[in-house]
């Protein structure tokens, strides 16, 4: 009786029992505004506790445990891989109207440990790299970590046609199989690699310099063939050193460019390019263990990368003492421990300048050590000592260009004073 219907009932038949009392009728009207509007209000609140109890159930109902299908088991039933244990197991109907389940499919199990819902592709996940493809389509991985070896399958959705030794793969959570291809990340290492073409012209004084350099880099590129006829065990590494700013990458860079040069005329060939790989070395000191010697290796296969593509490069490594040191005999963990076995790993693959060359630069040549100086590895040490007084003047007339405003046109007449005063002995020196 007390239903809806039957108060709006009720009100209307007092409306018209009251037809002749009109103070009576408007208290009725303001009546049934104020159940319109508690009946209004009453359903908003029914709304917001169906709500609330629907969340409350949610929170009580138990977690969902998240498996990977292998593949199609016995019995119609499914192999799945939960937290690195196997089972086998149904899934629900709904899910199997859709679509079969493939291996590498995401699944939500209840307690049963029944695939009740079918997830989407996750995006991230282990990361390892590929080591080959065996004969039954399975791959062999290793992880970013360890040393260890593991054989999973692949999602049946990745292209693997292009998928090569040493591309990264992305894996399940479970660590058994390729969900996705990662795509290629930058080197994290500061590398320049553009070649900047520096004349002979551009290097003032440093002669004796430059004609040594030409003699045990130049001359072995450029005459490969009379050497190898003559059995010339070519170099693999040379060592520049010297005080600083005394143009030792910029003679790395003259001899580069004179060789491509030379080369392109020698050979016919216009599109020949070079690749002056410039690596400062505090920029490869990493404090994650591990990622120092990452960086020595992507330099390396960055060099091997552009040789494969026909160009020359040269790796140029400025302030090698930095990450070259002599290694200490103590316990503790000493960085240069393992990146020196790492870069001498590294120059043992290069078999010669016909490969890539190796470039050493430093102020303090003593620190470097001894299993880098070896033979076989860097094999020419050229000093870059400061300019003489020639030397200088070489210099100056490199930078004053014709263009610049002069005080007189003959350059030896403003050089020369100004060589006078820098090269003036003191009378303590005296």
């Amino acid at each position: 009786m007390g239903d809806q219907p039957h108060i709006i009932g009720l009100i209307d038949q007092l409306l018209d029992e009251t037809a002749d009392k009109p103070n009576l009728q408007e208290k009725i009207f303001d009546l049934r505004d104020a159940l319109f509007q508690a009946q209004q209000l009453s359903q908003q609140h029914a709304l917001k506790i169906k709500t609330l109890e629907e969340t409350v159930d949610k929170l009580k109902s138990p977690a969902h445990r998240v498996g990977t299908v292998l593949g199609i088991g016995e019995g119609g039933l499914y192999r799945l891989v939960v937290g690195g244990t196997e089972y086998q197991t149904a899934a629900s109907p709904e899910i199997l109207e859709k679509e079969i389940l493939q291996p590498g499919d995401q699944v939500a199990l209840n307690e049963g440990f029944v695939a009740i819902a079918k997830l989407p592709k996750p995006d991230q996940g282990p990361i390892a790299r590929i080591m080959t493809r065996l004969a039954d389509g399975q791959w062999l991985v290793t992880g970013q970590s360890s040393n260890s070896e593991t054989l999973v399958l692949n999602h049946s959705d990745l292209e693997t046609e292009s998928l090569k030794e040493g591309d990264e793969v992305i894996l399940d959570p479970n660590q058994r199989v390729i969900l996705a291809r990662l795509p290629k990340r930058k080197s994290g290492v500061v590398v320049e690699d553009d070649l900047e073409q520096v004349d002979w012209s551009k290097v003032g004084g440093q002669s004796h310099v430059i004609e040594e350099v030409r003699k045990v880099i130049e001359y072995p590129i450029l005459h490969k063939d009379i050497l190898k006829t003559m059995e010339y065990q070519l170099p693999k590494g040379f060592l520049f050193y010297g005080p600083p700013g005394c143009g030792k990458t910029l003679i790395g860079r003259a001899i580069l460019s004179d060789i491509i040069r030379q080369l392109k005329d020698k050979e016919s060939n216009q599109e020949l390019e070079g690749r002056f790989i410039h690596v400062k070395g505090p920029e490869i000191l990493n404090m994650w263990l591990g990622e120092s010697e990452r960086k020595v290796r992507e330099i390396f296969k960055k060099a091997r990368d552009y040789k494969e593509k026909g160009r020359v490069p040269f790796i140029f490594i400025d302030e090698a003492e930095s990450i070259l040191g002599t290694r200490q005999a103590m316990r503790g963990n000493n960085i240069n421990n393992t990146l020196v076995p790492m870069f001498c790993a590294e120059m043992d693959g290069i078999q010669s300048l016909r490969d890539a060359v190796v470039i050493l630069a430093t102020n303090r040549p003593d620190l470097i050590d001894p299993a880098i100086l070896r033979p076989g590895r860097i094999d020419r040490k050229i000093k870059v000592g400061r300019p003489n007084r020639e030397d200088c003047n070489a210099i100056l007339k490199v930078y004053l260009k014709p263009n610049l405003p002069r005080e007189h046109e003959n350059l030896d007449q403003m050089t020369q004073p100004f060589l006078d005063a820098l090269f003036r002995k003191s009378s303590r020196q005296e």
